[in-house]
């Protein structure tokens, strides 16, 4: 049982992304907050109303509460305009989360909805890794089957990751905004870390952040 993170950028990426930044929390005893998602999403719809992002939504990509924490990650992720994904913690194959070059020789990719073949390793893909295991494409794109989130899911990391500093602000305050969301509905939240080309590592840990309104 990880009982903690290590985010990291791969030295080789921010020759092409100097600008990289991935960051992320982790949320224990999330299941405790499910009960109440639905109404926090419509809170959360009310309050976003006529944005050009969930105008789209509604059109095209309806958000529905089948899976309440996915939901609730894409929600906000919508509302801020930013790249925003939840892994389970405890389906991590390894305590680490890399943005890193896709390697096809060796990495295995599951895509949530697809088979393997249908969603190809190419060095030209950026992900999100643990390991030799791909547990999504980078910048919001298919997650992996083998770690998204699930009813079932008690423990998540949720990580974001921008290009340009302008990104990172907006990445920030969408990740801030999922963190105390999910505190005031009843999980337990650790703090927000997040890494740069001048610090290229950091640890997430598990922890209790004081609920806010």
């Amino acid at each position: 049982m990880h009982r903690s993170i290590t985010l990291s950028i791969d030295p080789e990426l921010l020759l092409q992304f100097p600008e990289l930044q991935l960051g992320g929390f982790i949320a224990t005893r999330v299941d405790r907050a499910s009960p109440a998602i639905a109404e926090e999403l419509s809170e959360l719809m009310r309050a976003s109303a006529g944005t050009l992002a969930f105008e789209h939504a509604a059109r095209v990509r309806p958000l529905v509460a089948a899976a309440g924490l996915t939901t609730l990650c894409r929600a906000v992720a919508l509302r801020h305009l930013v790249a925003l994904t939840g892994y389970d913690l405890d389906a991590l194959p390894s305590p680490g989360i890399t943005i890193r070059a896709a390697l096809p020789a060796t990495d295995w990719f599951v895509p949530l909805g697809a088979r393997p073949t249908d969603a190809p390793m190419r060095r030209s893909v950026i992900v999100h890794a643990a390991g030799p295991i791909v547990l999504s494409r980078a910048f919001n794109d298919r997650e992996s089957r083998q770690t998204c989130l699930t009813s079932a899911t008690r423990r998540a990391v949720f990580v974001t990751d921008a290009v340009s500093s302008e990104q990172a602000k907006a990445a920030a305050a969408g990740l801030e905004d999922l963190r105390v969301r999910l505190a005031n509905l009843g999980a337990d939240v650790g703090s927000t870390m997040f890494v740069d080309a001048w610090t290229p590592c950091a640890e997430l840990k598990c922890g209790r952040t004081a609920m806010r309104a």
